[in-house]
């Protein structure tokens, strides 16, 4: 299989081909079954609240949909997440009052873990937004969720008892030291709206009940206190965590918190939607999460993992799938905020796979669109001495970037490289160009060397250019990347974020912006 060097156009030191990471046998195993849920901890402890009967009849929401929600979560919580029994904790309709739910966070939640422990917090039901009263929010709304007992002043007009981000951010603060996991199923378009498919007319999948809390938000208007604009436009927010870090502060402190998650039912423009068509109604955020994690529905590369990203990214698909559906859900993007580094973990134990390339792909997750093909010339299996080059064909207009995981477990960037660079490539491939690495401009052709055993290319296209801070041109030198675990992490919250950049590590995930990506890979091995 050997080949001779092709003429060289300028004379350059032979690279080495950087080769990708083994793929042992133990590491098929793992997509047999699903692990088993981590061991609990008497002090992990969770808080499921869910209200759909208010005492102020207008925000009700359909019947159990909410406490459902709940009670399906504290199943998940016990059942697939290691919590114990007796730490889990249901709050729903009148018990979810404003005091009630600061109460049990103060005592169930902050004052009954220590440090080290699992903490999970579940809100299901009505979230809205309103004018800051603390100037401490660049765009000068508050967050709220809003407890069973929200209502008006009759003397001042003015909502009492909305939870305001700014209170439950404090809260939750004292928990940083905790491993910190909050869901929320509430509406993120400031007006107080979950909907529902008429359940009158059950043969009609397309129309839709909003409930926008019409009668709260005519007595806000009538008393000259603005909670957002309708759902149809505006800048537009609701409870849960901030999707822009110019927009204020999120009901957790992200940048304090290396082990928190917030995942949300939608993004900052958008209404959260329950769905009377499946028995028993839910959610439709929260049926996906069940179905993500305990049929493990999410594990797209089958290696047992359900990666925070491939949840992410099922809760997605779902979500948009309910939208193609229905013709009044114009979109619904699920979010997540965390730090980087836990993108690929586990969502229930915090694992992550042993392997580099199972662990990328769990990071990377399915990928929504977009197709590439990797190939390698002459031959995936290459001897010593071997020259090779590599072959990415890509179905859309992208950036891409391609790695090597060699069996040592080194990583190296091939694409984009200093050759491209000087060529003036700006890792850039148009809809059905191949390009070649390395192609005639470098002067050179790879060459196989050690370390000996089985590696995996990755490719990676987005339909956007990803702002990572000089990642890429850090890496542009062909050597092995000092922290490939860092640089992947980031590499998937920048797509994970919808090319906005290390917006998840900061709480700043945009939801998805149009981005296409998709990703691919391709094992080789190098013999003696």
């Amino acid at each position: 299989m050997t080949r001779s060097p092709r003429p060289r156009s300028r004379p350059h030191p032979r690279p080495r081909w950087p080769a990708a990471l083994a793929l042992p046998a133990v590491t098929l195993a793992l997509g047999v079954g699903l692990p088993t849920p981590p061991a609990a901890r008497a002090a992990d402890r969770a808080l499921l609240i869910g209200i759909d009967d208010y005492q102020f009849d207008v925000l009700d929401l359909p019947p159990n949909s909410s406490t459902r929600d709940a009670h399906a979560l504290a199943d998940l919580a016990r059942d697939h997440m290691g919590f114990p029994a007796d730490g889990i904790r249901v709050l729903e309709n009148q018990e979810a009052t404003h005091d009630g739910i600061l109460r049990a966070i103060d005592t169930w939640l902050i004052q009954g873990t220590r440090p080290g422990d699992r903490v999970l917090l579940a809100y299901s039901g009505h979230g809205t937004h309103l004018e800051d009263d603390g100037n401490d929010e660049a765009d000068g709304q508050d967050e709220a969720l809003v407890p069973w007992d929200t209502g008006l002043n009759q003397v001042t007009g003015q909502p009492v008892n909305l939870l305001r981000d700014d209170l439950l951010h404090q809260r939750l603060t004292l928990l940083e030291d905790r491993d910190v996991l909050v869901l929320v199923d509430s509406c993120h378009s400031g007006t107080m709206t979950r909907a529902a498919i008429n359940p009158s007319d059950p043969d009609d999948p397309d129309r839709v009940i909003t409930r926008d809390a019409i009668g709260l938000r005519e007595a806000l208007i009538r008393a000259g206190v603005s909670m957002g604009s309708d759902e149809t436009g505006g800048r537009t927010r609701a409870a849960g965590p901030t999707t822009s870090g110019a927009d204020g502060e999120g009901l957790v402190p992200i940048e304090s918190m290396s082990r928190a998650r917030v995942f949300a039912a939608a993004a900052a423009h958008e209404v959260a939607y329950v769905d009377p068509r499946v028995t028993p109604e839910q959610g439709v955020f929260t049926r996906a999460l069940i179905a993500a994690v305990a049929e493990g529905a999410a594990d797209s590369n089958n290696n047992g993992i359900l990666s925070n990203a491939e949840v992410l990214m099922y809760l997605r698909r779902e979500s948009q799938g309910f939208c193609r559906r229905v013709r009044q859900c114009p979109s619904l993007t699920p979010t997540l905020e965390t730090a980087s580094a836990m993108i690929g973990r586990d969502f229930r134990s915090g694992a992550t796979a042993g392997d580099r390339e199972q662990a990328t792909t769990d990071r990377l997750a399915a990928p929504p669109s977009a197709d590439l093909t990797l190939s390698i010339e002459p031959a995936d299996t290459a001897r010593l001495g071997d020259h090779v080059r590599f072959h990415v064909t890509s179905s859309i207009d992208g950036h891409l970037v391609v790695l090597d995981m060699n069996a040592a477990g080194e990583v190296v960037q091939l694409y984009p490289n200093m050759f491209s660079k000087a060529a003036g490539g700006a890792n850039t491939i148009g809809a059905g160009q191949t390009i070649t690495i390395p192609d005639e401009s470098y002067g050179f052709v790879f060459q196989a060397q050690p370390p000996l055993g089985q590696g995996t290319l990755v490719a990676i296209v987005s339909s956007a250019p990803l702002a990572l801070d000089g990642l890429l041109e850090e890496n542009n030198q062909l050597g092995t990347i000092a922290d490939p675990d860092a640089y992947v992490d980031r590499l998937a919250a920048a797509l994970l974020a919808g090319g906005g950049g290390d917006g998840i590590a900061s709480g700043n995930a945009s939801p998805g912006g149009g981005l296409s990506w998709g990703y691919t890979t391709a094992a080789y091995a190098i013999e003696p």
